[in-house]
C-alpha cells in the first residue's frame, strides 16, 4: 500500500478477481463523515489512558488553559506522527461532569492557542452515570512528515455521581471514567475491472490518524500451537490493523484486512 500525500494520495491495491491476479493504481478521496450517516462508513476508536492533575505531563514546558474544574483529566493520544495532549474540564462551576475538552491541534504544547471543544450532548440512562458527546473534530495530522485532514469524535462515560465528590486520583481514575476517539473520516475511490465498477474505502481502524497498517497479531498469540490442542476449544484471536472495504454493489459490503 503506498503513502498517502497532501493531494489523497495513491493507492496501490492488489487484489484477486475472477482467479486473476490484478494490480491497479488509483487515487484516493479524503472524505468527513456527516453528523449523521445513512449508509455504511467504517469505524474505528482509540481508548485513551487518562491521568490525574497531581500526575506530571512529560515533554517540554506546556502552556495551558484557565480550566474550572479542580479536577481535570488528562490524556495523550498518537495521531499520525505525534503525541497530542487532551484536557477534560467542565464549562461552569458547578456542572457535575465533563463537558469541555481542550486539543493541542497543532502540537505545539500551547493549549491556549486552539479552539475550545463544548459537548453537544449529554445523557444519563440511571442518574449515576453519564455519556458525553462532543462534536466532530477537524485538523490536521502529520503521517511520515505529510500534512492530512482528519476527523474524530471524541466520547466520554463516567460515573458522574461519584467523580463529583470523590478527589480523583490515579488509582480510581480509570474505575470511574473512560475518554476514547472514534474516527470519522476515510479514503475511498472507484474504479473499474472487465466494464465492472468497484468502489473502495480505506477506514481507520484505531483512529490513529493512518489508513494503510498491515495486519499485525497480539504477542500472546506467537506462541500458540494449535497442534498440541486435544479436543474442540474455542479461541479467539484479535489481530489489528486498518481495513479495506471493496464492494461492487452498495447493498453487498465485503470486509477485508491488511
Amino acid at each position: 500500500m503506498g503513502k498517502l500525500t497532501s493531494k489523497a494520495g495513491i493507492a496501490f491495491l492488489a487484489f484477486f478477481l475472477a482467479t486473476t491476479l490484478f494490480a491497479i493504481e488509483v487515487p484516493l478521496k479524503y472524505e468527513k463523515y456527516p453528523d449523521e450517516p445513512r449508509s455504511f462508513l467504517p469505524s474505528g476508536f482509540a481508548q485513551l489512558n487518562i491521568r490525574p492533575r497531581d500526575a506530571p505531563l512529560p515533554g517540554e514546558p506546556w502552556t495551558l488553559p484557565h480550566l474550572n474544574t479542580e479536577n481535570p483529566v488528562y490524556a495523550f493520544a498518537k495521531i499520525g506522527d505525534k503525541e497530542r495532549l487532551f484536557i477534560l474540564d467542565i464549562q461552569n462551576a458547578n456542572d457535575p461532569f465533563y463537558n469541555r475538552l481542550y486539543f493541542d491541534a497543532n502540537g505545539n504544547h500551547n493549549l491556549r492557542d486552539d479552539p475550545v471543544i463544548d459537548a453537544i450532548s449529554t445523557s444519563s440512562a440511571d442518574g449515576r452515570s453519564s455519556n458525553v458527546r462532543f462534536p466532530a473534530v477537524d485538523t490536521a495530522v502529520e503521517v511520515d512528515g505529510k500534512s492530512l485532514p482528519y476527523s474524530f469524535r471524541p466520547v466520554i462515560w463516567g460515573f458522574s455521581s461519584q467523580i463529583s465528590r470523590l478527589k480523583i486520583d490515579s488509582q480510581n481514575l480509570s474505575r470511574l471514567l473512560s475518554f476514547r476517539l472514534q474516527s470519522n473520516c476515510s479514503y475511498s475511490a472507484e474504479f473499474q475491472v472487465d466494464g465492472r465498477k468497484y468502489r473502495l474505502i480505506l477506514g481507520d481502524k484505531n483512529c490513529n490518524g493512518r489508513f494503510a497498517e498491515p495486519l499485525t497479531f497480539d504477542e500472546r498469540y506467537k506462541f500458540l500451537r494449535l497442534d498440541k490442542i486435544i479436543g474442540p476449544v474455542r479461541i479467539n484471536i484479535f489481530a489489528r490493523g486498518d481495513s479495506i472495504y471493496i464492494t461492487s454493489d452498495e447493498k453487498n459490503l465485503m470486509m477485508s484486512k491488511y
